[in-house]
């Protein structure tokens, strides 16, 4: 008798470590020292000046046409053509110092940090309490990509890909949204309506395409806002590899307040769930301690009652073997809404992984998708054994661990041949994804050789043949009845 869990809470991952934190300063009317007289000083005293600060550009040579050309019209920064000296560090925020050597350095740091300013030391990261990375700069947008001095080349690609990304106006809309924001505090939308306002607003300023926000955007956005009211959102996680969530699921576990997590969902996924989401564990698994279906639907309407933006969140696709129809139903009795996210299918994840196409115009004329697992733990009443035999068929089964023998029987006394191709695929797209290569004979004793414990699926056909991982598990066997499970 399988062992009932209940369902329970989880926490977030914890924060993996960084190599800097990323912090963005007020450094309006603040004063700042920097030091040197060559490109990369004055590029950092321009950079300084932007802020707002008020900078001191102690040179150390005589002023000359290229710094005048440069700070003619920046009139908070003031050139100085003397060395710095001891007493030009109090009150300062930062400090910045282009050294011609490590014994400049040295004392630049020693002077800085004796009056508790932070510094920086232009290309020596060693001398460094902070550094400069690469800037998109679509102020009030501001964003610092920083590799700790890994790769600066990368920060700089990652910067043109993100300002190629971002619309031309977005800067237009961070003002407009400052304007706005008294009057949405103001206003008597609650906390939630206020998120789900802010949501909308941020999506139509991505997808402006040089377009401004108008003068009725502010009470169309108003207008428009649902009524604050729990919900729910099927959402599928796809077969485990993070880069194969889709939009839509990302941007739902973004605006979740409560997560409910299977078992086969990959950490890698959970980690997109926002931080102030509520992630509870609901996982089933056969033959292993399980959640209850009747208490998951509990557990996922008692948070929508309570006005909450609830996600199930199930591995590969919400609609394929999820149980999703008796969510549905009971969302629907209990007059909540209800939205589902299909996710990429663990077979079509296989596929990929694998190499193959389902379809394959020479051996596979259709795809199905069976469950090896019925209501009550047993294999279905009712599958058709014949269309699995169809040698020009490529079939998927579900949960095939606990009734492999059986299945195995009933298909090839239906015909199958039992040097027809086989393989199981286990974590499939994740890492570590392992890849049991053999034919459907040899598929039973090839899972009693392997540990119950991760997601598996089991691929049956002709189209096996062409994955490279098939060529290479028959090389040297005549005959394929005779090949061993062979695991790559």
């Amino acid at each position: 008798m399988t062992q009932i869990r209940i369902p329970k809470p989880i926490s977030h991952q914890k924060m993996q470590d960084l190599a800097n934190l990323p912090l963005f300063h007020k450094l309006q009317n603040r004063r700042i020292i920097v030091a040197g007289h060559e490109v990369g000083a004055m590029w950092k005293a321009e950079l300084l000046a932007a802020t707002g600060a008020h900078i001191d550009l102690f040179l150390g040579v005589d002023i000359n046409q290229e710094h005048k050309r440069v700070f003619d019209k920046i009139e908070n920064v003031i050139l100085h053509e003397r060395k710095w000296v001891d007493g030009d560090f109090q009150n300062r925020a930062l400090a910045v110092c282009q050294s011609v050597s490590n014994d400049d350095a040295v004392a630049f740091v020693a002077a800085a940090r004796k009056n508790s300013v932070l510094v920086n030391i232009i290309d020596k990261p060693e001398f460094c309490d902070f550094t400069f990375g690469a800037i998109v700069n679509r102020s009030p947008l501001v964003i610092g990509i920083s590799t700790d001095g890994a790769s600066p080349a990368l920060g700089q690609e990652l910067r043109g890909r993100l300002e190629t990304m971002l619309p031309q106006k977005i800067a237009n809309w961070l003002k407009t949204a400052a304007d706005w924001r008294p009057t949405i505090k103001k206003s008597n939308l609650d906390s939630k309506q206020k998120r789900d306002f802010w949501h909308r607003f941020a999506k139509k300023a991505l997808d402006a395409k040089g377009q401004e926000p108008d003068d009725g955007l502010l009470e169309t956005l108003i207008s428009q806002t649902p009524k604050s009211e729990g919900n729910v959102c099927l959402v599928g996680a796809g077969p485990g590899n993070p880069e194969l969530l889709t939009i839509g699921a990302l941007r739902a576990l973004q605006s979740a307040d409560v997560v409910l997590v299977d078992d086969l969902v990959s950490q890698d996924i959970i980690d997109f769930v926002r931080r102030e989401a509520d992630i509870i564990s609901v996982g089933k698994r056969g033959h292993k301690p399980s959640n209850t279906q009747a208490s998951i639907i509990q557990t996922m309407i008692d948070h929508a009652k309570a006005g909450k933006n609830v996600v199930r969140l199930k591995g590969g696709d919400v609609l394929v073997f999820g149980r999703a129809t008796e969510e549905i139903k009971a969302c629907e009795a209990e007059g909540i809404p209800i939205k589902l996210i299909p996710g990429i299918t663990t077979a079509q994840g296989v596929a990929a992984s694998l190499g193959i196409s389902m379809t394959d115009r020479e051996y596979s004329h259709k795809v199905q998708y069976i469950t090896g697992s019925g209501k009550n733990g047993t294999l279905p009443d009712g599958i058709n054994f014949d269309a699995i035999a169809d040698k020009h068929t490529t079939t998927f089964v579900y949960m095939p661990r606990h009734t492999i023998n059986q299945f195995v029987q009933k298909v090839i006394q239906s015909g199958l041949l039992p040097e027809t191709p086989a393989a199981i695929i286990i974590d499939a797209t994740r890492q570590g994804q392992r890849n049991i290569i053999t034919n459907i004979a040899k598929i039973p004793q090839a899972f009693s050789d392997i540990e119950y414990d991760r997601p598996e699926i089991l691929i049956i056909g002709d189209v096996l043949k062409n994955s490279n991982a098939f060529q290479e598990a028959v090389t040297g066997f005549e005959d394929s009845t005779k090949m061993p499970a062979y695991e790559m």
